[in-house]
């Protein structure tokens, strides 16, 4: 109200000034059990989840008001002091949780509104079905019992695998005979395996089982199942280990190897290709071929890059009409092979050691033996390249002796011959010389040192009988490091 005294022939004006009241967003968190997006009555706040306020909607990055505020024990965030406008609220998702409402809120704030925005989120559950051969039909699987993979499992909705509330959801068994159904919401489910027909299987315990689960609950149901008797098919079990002392038979201490590809053929040699069939190992290093007629047939293994086959790459397997005697088990054994890296350097104080200053020497003659006496035919011979370096390569785990060439008017700080084992891991060794102090030419004159980005690589093939050499260049490999663990 303002007061004002008016004059003869005066035009007047008295101004009214407002401002809109400021206004608060509360964020407010609860646990959606049920993803329905409704706070129920046995849903409680969650308290200590960080929320952003942001001007403007959908919560665009840099346009943040103000630091985050995490949600209280009542499960509210407060953003208070707000003048009218466009706004939006985000939540910080943590790890095991889900949003059943969106994470990015937009809110039209009023003057002296107080708006809530409401975020709802839940613990997803996970239901894991196994699949195996129950070889002796007890319903538990054992160790020595295969899984099944390629094995159909079907999601249900309640108890019992009823029809009417199956989903469309099937999962199918990977190599580790495990199909996985993930994202669930707490509540009752039930998972039914999926028989194929015609191929003889029977369930040993049943093809549907129960499952409750409650928030962030992981659970596991497994499935076994046998071939019915008078309908016995053959199976090939294939192990793959690693077979370290490569004596073919894995040992105590020889670990399983996963993740080898196997192939089935119809008939001996492996061959003819395509193949009958392809599988991996699993974990446990096995894996098995299935519902095989009687008759002759033959697993390759395929070979990995710098590894060796230590009984065969391929393996003959006949499996008999007689039906107490088709499983059939076969195994590979496997180990990586190894290097030995020998560095030539002019080792001016004869320590046997290199020191940063002392040169590298090219152009040197390296032998390498089996066994450790450096006698016999050789199994290779390099020359070393421009710093210094001979490498032998893709050698089989073993001892071997490595010998250098030494002049008359040279002397040596360390073995000619040195033996080394290279069982567990690839080695380097070091040849140090010098030419004689009596020389009346002295010493060379020093060799550029070469830092290891520098490195390049010249290398000789492994010797077939002692004949024949091929040099190949490789560029910006490392001269001389320890081999890596194996």
């Amino acid at each position: 109200c303002q007061n004002i005294t008016l004059q003869s022939e005066q035009d007047a004006t008295v101004q009214f000034g407002n401002y809109q009241l400021p206004g608060s967003v509360t964020a407010f968190k609860f646990e959606d059990i049920d993803q329905d997006k409704i706070q129920g009555t046995d849903e409680d706040p969650l308290s200590g989840w960080e929320m952003t306020l942001y001007s403007g909607s959908d919560c665009q990055s840099g346009e943040e008001i103000g630091s985050p505020a995490n949600t209280d024990t009542n499960g509210n965030a407060l953003f208070d002091n707000l003048t009218p406008g466009e706004y939006s609220v985000k939540e910080t998702l943590q790890s095991g949780w889900a949003a059943s409402t969106s994470v990015c809120q937009n809110i039209t704030l009023q003057s002296e509104q107080d708006a809530t925005v409401r975020f709802g989120n839940y613990q997803p559950a996970t239901i894991t079905a196994l699949k195996y051969l129950d070889e002796d039909a007890n319903g538990v699987r054992d160790t020595d019992e295969f899984v099944i993979p390629d094995w159909d499992m079907q999601l249900y909705e309640g108890h019992g695998c009823n029809d009417q509330n199956a989903t469309t959801t099937i999962m199918t068994t990977d190599m580790e005979g495990v199909a996985t159904f993930s994202d669930l919401s707490p509540g009752e489910y039930s998972i039914k395996e999926i028989i194929p027909p015609d191929e003889g299987w029977v369930a040993v315990n049943g093809t549907c089982r129960d499952v409750t689960l409650g928030p962030g609950d992981s659970v596991q149901v497994e499935f076994g199942n046998r071939i019915s008797v008078g309908e016995v098919k053959g199976r090939i079990e294939v192990l793959k280990f690693y077979d370290l002392d490569g004596d073919g038979i894995q040992g105590d201490e020889e670990q399983d190897l996963p993740g080898w590809t196997m192939k089935l053929y119809g008939g001996s040699g492996c061959a003819p290709e395509p193949s009958l069939q392809e599988a991996e190992t699993g974990l446990n290093g096995t894996v098995a071929f299935i519902n095989l007629e009687p008759g002759t047939y033959s697993v390759q293994e395929v070979l990995q890059s710098g590894w060796e086959a230590t009984n065969g790459t391929c393996k003959d397997v006949i499996i008999p009409e007689e039906p107490e005697n088709q499983t059939v088990s076969i195994s590979f054994g496997n180990r990586e092979l190894r290097s030995i890296t020998a560095l030539k350097f002019y080792d001016d104080n004869l320590d046997g050691v290199k020191q940063n200053d002392e040169a590298v020497i090219e152009q040197w003659p390296i032998t390498l033996y089996k066994g450790d006496s450096c006698e016999g035919d050789p199994l290779a011979q390099l020359s070393t390249d421009d710093y210094g370096v001979a490498l032998f390569e893709d050698l089989s785990p073993g001892t071997y002796s490595i010998q250098e060439f030494v002049p008359d008017d040279w002397e040596t700080s360390t073995s000619v011959c040195q033996t080394i084992s290279i069982v567990e891991n690839s080695a380097d060794i070091l040849f140090g010389n010098r030419k004689k102090v009596t020389d009346p030419n002295g010493p060379p004159a020093p060799l550029p040192v070469p830092t290891m980005s520098h490195l390049g690589l010249t290398v000789f093939a492994l010797l077939a009988g002692g004949l024949g050499a091929l040099a190949v260049r490789r560029k910006g490999a490392s001269r001389f490091k320890k081999g890596p663990a194996r």
